[in-house]
Formats: C-alpha cells, sequence, structure tokens
C-alpha cells in the first residue's frame, strides 16, 4: 500500500544563494541546497559544515554528572565490581560495550548484561538481580532506565548503588538513583538533548577520564584578565578587570569592572583595548574595585593569558592598597600552549581565530578571560593522553549507535558520526574489520548509509533473534577468528530476519487492508498475530515512508496485551500523544520520532481513536500524506563531478540531516532498462550537454515506468558508482512524476 508522495520544493533567494556560492566558494548548486536547509549566510552555512570534535560540549553541563564520576571513582577506590546493564539493539549493545571498555581502563572488574528475550524491555528486574548475583555493589544502566521504576527499586532493595544513563524521555518524575544522567531531563542545563546512548556513554568517559586530571578536576579557577593605562605597573595602573570562576569547565560566575583612572589615557593603550577616557568616569576606585576583586577570587587556581604580565599589575595593586600579594597558584595559557600548540601563533587573538574560540571583543578584560578560559579547556584535553586515545578508539561505536538509532544527525551528532566514520574506516578493532570485511567492497570507506543499509542490521539482527550478547561480544573480542566467526552467525541471523519482515510485512499489510483507509484514518495502527517483535520497527520504517502519518505497530500475544512501535512524521511527537494516552497504556517511552508502548488489548481501539484525534487536531489534512522535501531544483548540466564532490561536506546524512535530494523537470527520457531476477528495478538515461545521465531506480512501482521519449519530473539523490573500476555519477531516484508523451 503506498500513496503518491506530494513534492516540497523551496523557492530560494537568488541573491542570497550567490552569496552562499561566492562566500564558501561552491557551486550555485551547493549554494542552492544550503538556503534551502535555512542558511541565511556563508558564517552560518559554515558553523553547519564544521566537524571538529573541539565543538562537543562540556561533559559536566550534563546533571549529576559529577555525581557518576565520583561513584566510579569510589567503586575503583574500594575495588567493587560494577554490573552494566544494556540494551538489544545497536545502541545499547555499543554503549554496553564501550562502558566495559572504560571500566577495564580504570581497573575495576566489570560483568555486564543485555536483554533476553523474556526481559522485555528496560532496566528488567531480572537485570537488576544478575546485577546482585554478580557481587556488583555498582550498577550503571545504560539505554534504559530512565521510566523503569521497578528495576530501581529492586536495586535499592538489593542494596545496589544505581547509575542511569539514558537518552529517553522521562517521566514527570525520575526514579531513585545515585546519579541520573539523561540529557532529556526538565531541568538539564545541556545545550543538546538528542545524543544516542552511546554518545551519553561516550561524555561520561570523556568526564570520568577528566577527572584523572588532578590539578583541574575539582579545583575552583578563576580565569582572569586587566586592561591598563599602559605597558609598566611603574607607570600605569589596572583599568579594567574581569573574570570568570570556573569549576570543572563550567562558568560558576562572572566579575566585571571599570576602575578609575586620575590621569588622561595613553592613545596608544586605547588603540589596543578600546577604552576611552569618557568610559572611565563615574568609574569605582581601585581601593573600592580591588578588595571585591579578592573576595571573588578567594583560594581559587588564577589562570591568565600572559599571566606575569597581569600579576605585575595585581601586585602593584595591592602594594598601593596596602594589601598582601595573594599566595594563590597561577598558570599562564600563553606557556602551556606553546607547549601543547607548538605550530601557532600564540596571542589570544591568533589562538581564538586558529581554535575558533568565542571572542566578542578582544582586548576587554571580561571578553579576554572567557576566551583564555575556552583555550584552557582545550589544553585541558590536549594534555590527557590517555582522554584522547580512549575517546578516539571508541568514536567507531558512537558513529553506529547514533546512525542506527536515528537520532537527528545535527550539531554533537554530526561531529561524532563524521569522526567517528573516519575511525569506522580505520578501526583495528577485530569486530569492527570483520564487518567491514563482509559488508563493504575491499578499499571502500563507510558511510552513515552503509552504517544505515548494511552494519545496522547484522548488529540488529542478534538482539531481534534474541541473541544479542552475540553482538557485543563482536565488539569486545580481541580475536580475529572469533569476530569472523560471530559475523558468519549474524550474517546467518540477518538473513533469517529478512525473511521474517517479509513474512511478517505481509501479515500487516493484510490487517491494513481490512482495518486502515486513508481517506478516514489520519494515523496507522495496526495489531496482528503471530509476527517476531524484533522486526515491528522494520515494518513501522516501511509504513511511515509509504503511507507519511504516525504509525502503531503491535503484536497481541496469548495473555491479551499488545506490544510494539510507533514511529512519527515531523511536527508530531509522538511521545507527547502517548503521555495523553498513557490511561490506556501498561507501558511506553521513547523518543519524538520513536516509541515503544504495551496496552491491553480492550483499550486498543480506544487507543486507535485516541491517536487518531490527536493527530487530527495538530496535523493540517494535506500534511497526512507521503510528503518528499526537495533540496533543490537543478538544470541537467548541473549535475557533475564538482557536485558530487561537493555533497561530502553536507556528510554525514541521515535524520536530521537528510541526504540531499534534487530535481530536474520535463527531462527527456531516452533509454529504459529493466534490472533485477524479477525486473523490479529500473534504469533510465537522461540526455545533457554533458552526456547522457543515468537515473537508477530500485523496487519501482510499475506505475511509473515511463516510455522512452517521454518528459518526466524526476527527484533523485546522487552519488558515484563504481563498477568493474570505472567511476561514474548514479541518479538515485526517490520519485517519477510521468508528463506524458511529447
Amino acid at each position: 500500500m503506498r500513496l503518491e508522495k506530494e513534492w516540497v520544493v523551496p523557492e530560494p533567494d537568488l541573491a542570497l544563494v550567490n552569496e552562499m556560492a561566492r562566500g564558501l566558494g561552491v557551486s550555485e548548486a551547493l549554494g542552492k541546497l544550503l538556503v534551502g536547509r535555512g542558511f541565511r549566510s556563508p558564517r552560518e552555512a559554515l558553523a553547519f559544515l564544521d566537524t571538529s570534535l573541539d565543538r562537543l560540549s562540556n561533559p559536566f553541563l550534563l546533571n549529576e554528572m559529577v555525581n557518576a564520576v565520583g561513584r566510579v571513582r569510589l567503586a575503583r577506590r574500594r575495588g567493587e565490581t560494577v554490573f552494566i546493564a544494556g540494551d538489544r539493539d545497536v545502541d545499547g549493545v555499543t554503549s554496553t560495550a564501550l562502558l566495559v571498555n572504560l571500566m577495564k581502563l580504570f581497573g575495576i572488574n566489570c560483568r555486564w548484561r543485555v536483554p533476553l528475550p523474556e526481559d522485555g524491555y528496560g532496566l528488567s528486574v531480572r537485570a537488576v538481580e544478575a546485577a546482585a548475583a554478580a557481587g556488583a555493589k555498582l550498577l550503571i544502566a545504560v539505554d534504559c532506565g530512565i521510566r523503569d521504576f521497578a528495576g530501581a527499586e529492586r536495586a535499592e532493595k538489593l542494596g545496589l548503588d544505581l547509575i542511569i544513563l539514558d537518552h529517553h524521555e522521562p517521566a514527570e518524575k525520575l526514579p531513585r538513583a545515585w546519579a541520573v544522567v539523561d540529557p532529556k531531563r526538565g531541568d538539564s542545563r545541556y545545550p543538546f538533548s538528542e545524543l544516542s546512548a552511546c554518545g551519553l556513554a561516550f561524555k561520561f568517559a570523556q568526564a570520568l577520564l577528566l577527572s584523572e586530571d588532578e590539578e583541574f578536576y575539582g579545583k575552583e579557577i578563576v580565569v582572569f584578565d586587566f586592561e591598563t593605562s599602559g605597558f609598566q605597573p611603574s607607570r600605569a595602573q589596572i583599568i579594567e578587570m574581569g573574570a570568570v570562576k570556573t569549576l570543572n569547565g563550567n562558568v560558576l560566575e562572572e566579575f566585571s569592572s571599570f576602575v578609575e583612572c586620575p590621569s588622561p589615557l595613553d592613545p596608544s593603550c586605547t588603540e589596543v583595548h578600546g577604552i576611552r577616557d569618557e568610559d572611565l568616569r563615574g568609574a569605582p576606585p581601585l581601593e573600592e574595585v580591588l578588595p571585591r576583586f579578592l573576595e571573588f577570587v578567594g583560594d581559587a587556581i588564577l589562570v591568565a593569558h600572559n599571566a606575569p604580565f597581569d600579576i605585575k599589575f595585581l601586585n602593584s595593586a595591592l602594594k598601593e592598597c596596602g594589601l598582601p600579594r595573594l599566595k594563590n597558584p597561577v598558570w599562564d595559557t600563553l606557556r602551556m600552549a606553546r607547549t601543547h600548540f607548538p605550530a601557532m601563533g600564540h596571542s589570544l587573538e591568533n589562538m581564538a581565530e586558529e581554535l575558533g574560540l568565542k571572542l566578542d571583543q578582544a582586548h576587554r578584560a571580561v571578553d579576554d578571560a572567557r576566551a583564555t578560559f575556552e583555550l584552557l579547556k582545550r589544553i585541558v584535553v590536549r594534555r590527557n593522553a590517555k582522554l584522547l586515545a580512549f575517546l578516539g578508539e571508541h568514536l567507531d561505536l558512537v558513529a553506529l549507535s547514533t546512525v542506527a538509532d536515528v537520532v537527528p544527525l545535527v550539531d554533537e551528532n554530526r561531529v561524532l558520526v563524521k569522526k567517528g566514520l573516519e575511525k569506522l574506516s580505520s578501526s583495528r578493532r577485530p569486530g569492527i574489520v570483520a564487518l567491514r570485511t563482509a559488508l563493504l567492497r575491499r578499499g571502500s570507506d563507510p558511510t552513515a548509509k552503509d552504517v544505515s543499509w548494511s552494519f545496522a542490521p547484522l548488529i540488529n539482527a542478534a538482539g531481534r533473534m534474541g541473541r544479542a550478547a552475540l553482538a557485543v561480544n563482536l565488539l569486545l573480542t580481541r580475536n580475529e577468528r572469533e569476530a569472523s566467526e560471530i559475523v558468519a552467525k549474524l550474517t546467518a541471523l540477518n538473513t533469517e530476519r529478512k525473511e521474517r519482515v517479509k513474512t511478517n510485512m505481509e501479515a500487516v499489510i493484510a490487517e491494513l487492508e481490512e482495518t486502515f483507509d486513508p481517506e478516514r484514518d489520519m494515523a496507522v495502527v495496526v495489531c496482528v498475530r503471530d509476527i517476531e517483535h524484533g522486526v515491528t520497527g522494520i515494518v513501522a520504517n516501511r509504513l511511515l515512508h509509504d503511507l507519511g502519518r504516525p504509525v502503531a505497530v503491535l503484536i497481541e500475544d496469548e495473555r491479551g496485551i499488545a506490544r510494539g512501535t510507533t514511529r512519527s512524521i515531523e511536527g508530531f511527537d509522538i511521545t507527547v500523544a502517548l503521555k495523553r494516552l498513557e490511561h490506556l497504556l501498561l507501558k511506553w517511552g521513547g523518543h519524538s520520532g520513536a516509541a515503544g508502548l504495551s496496552l491491553r488489548m480492550e483499550n486498543l481501539e480506544a487507543f486507535r481513536q485516541g491517536l487518531n484525534e490527536l493527530v487530527a487536531r495538530e496535523i493540517p489534512p494535506e500534511r497526512l500524506r507521503p510528503r518528499l522535501r526537495i533540496d533543490a531544483e537543478l538544470q541537467p548540466d548541473e549535475i557533475n563531478d564538482r557536485l558530487v564532490k561537493e555533497l561530502e561536506l553536507v556528510e554525514p546524512t541521515g535524520h536530521g540531516n537528510e541526504r540531499p535530494v534534487f530535481c530536474i523537470r520535463s527531462a527527456r527520457v531516452g533509454e529504459i532498462r529493466r534490472m533485477g531476477d524479477q525486473e523490479q528495478h529500473l534504469k533510465v538515461t537522461v540526455e545533457s550537454r554533458n552526456g547522457p545521465l543515468e537515473f537508477v531506480a530500485w523496487n519501482v512501482d510499475d506505475a511509473l515506468v515511463p516510455y522512452p521519449g517521454e518528459e518526466i519530473d524526476v527527484a533523485f539523490g546522487l552519488e558515484r558508482n563504481e563498477w568493474r573500476g570505472l567511476e561514474r555519477i548514479q541518479c538515485l531516484v526517490e520519485d517519477i512524476k510521468r508528463r506524458g508523451r511529447v
């Protein structure tokens, strides 16, 4: 069952397209794409295209991260066993493997478990009891736990301290635990809420490894800067003080004040910092400002860029006011930068530019203090060899999880996947090597599409067939033969899964034809018996793609309980809907675009009706059909090697940063050729001034197949296709609209 797609084609501002193309040095075609995706300036687009790891936010911004880090450090001191309880999907098994390796790095005895089919979903009581039986004192639940109150209560009764590392939507009340780390908490301060569970485990590893820097972790640090009326303390004085007080990389508070200056400012100094005599009129005297600054500093570590200069002025000011010299430790980021960034220019302005540090007003005290603090954070990471090595080695797992869990590929996720794919290409982890060997052509580098279409289904096959531990072992093993054997088993499981998907899809379609009316139903709710739970997500994704409206696929068991999964369209948060309908549900949880649920069969029709009413209330009917978002309309001549190369800048693509889709209109069809054992695929050529363009359509509907000489509008993605050593541009058809014979 498939509905005709509505094309959504932007009408770009051509002046902005030209500005974008010139400002970034790219083709107008890519300029159209960037403008079509909402970027309003080259600078804004450049920020999106930047995928430096330095863009990752401080992990200690996550609520209760300090509690979680402290408890693991305590476990190490006490020699306790730590138990990791993960989930069965790619996100769950990768985050479990990452945390097991992290505990090993810390010298902590670690046991782990991922769910068996009989466990159900989430942090089960069985998993908690397994942790207690293993002699653990600390249980870390990853990719689960945020709504698992029974599991948390059982842990408390058994005397287990519980850390929850979860990325799902929480309930109004959080489970009782030592630490609940979830970027979706209602009180979260973390600037990005869409991390995968393995991405969150990566942030936890980052925090735990930063805590090994005893000079930095847990210490109050005041980063300061002074602006002065001259360059020699004997002939000049401080005219502006700025400082930021920090702890674990977070700003606690700021200090900023002008200082009265009795004599006119040296014009050469004004030229440097921009402070004029009139700015200082009415400013408090040094005798008033300095004690406030000292109170702000307390016994914190002092940090400045070119600290000897500022300390000389500080000591001179203290002497002038009859105050003793400070005994605080002093760090100089200029000296530190010369050690850790030897190839750069080391003035604060140069380092801010080269490292992309935010510097609002150079040579103003509080702005320079903020920039120096950002530089200090970079230095703290750079000098932590253990942190750099561990995080670098595990980016491949983060990339797998982030793409597979269909979280938006924007912000931090975009950075993690971009760098993670690079690691996936070079990783020596035996399990990853075995996956690459089985799934990729020799010499090719994995893409986000490869992860989504090849790696993730193979890894997920283990959990979907009730053997999730097999996937964890694949990622943990150091034995190449064992890794190859596991991949062979997963391949067999995946083949079996594909057969089941086909059978299950047929059962769902048969039920749909009985219960679903596209004119009446705003949402798709289908419930069947005798199909496997492990493939409901795949079936739901296909229905969402074909029908373009929220979907729930449920399976009824022998006890009259229906369990399954949901998928939703843009603009309709399925978790908000499930919360409103939770009086009909036994359990639910998930993300805005995908969630799991269970209910009693007697509530099925009420749930169907309720979901339909919510969708009808919030989504206009014209949006409840499959929509194909087109990034830009092109002329055939714009489809060339340059554009295909430029599209690599937009990678990685996936949910939230969709693979670019273009369209051309009134294209004249040349040759047509059927492909596949059942002639289900199609190859079409279209003429252009650069020669014939090749369009390939997979599993094409017969109604969309044009005739030679016919004009068509065609929507497509672009990629390079290599065959027998020859590379050519290939257009992958998303949709065809036939205009008829000419």
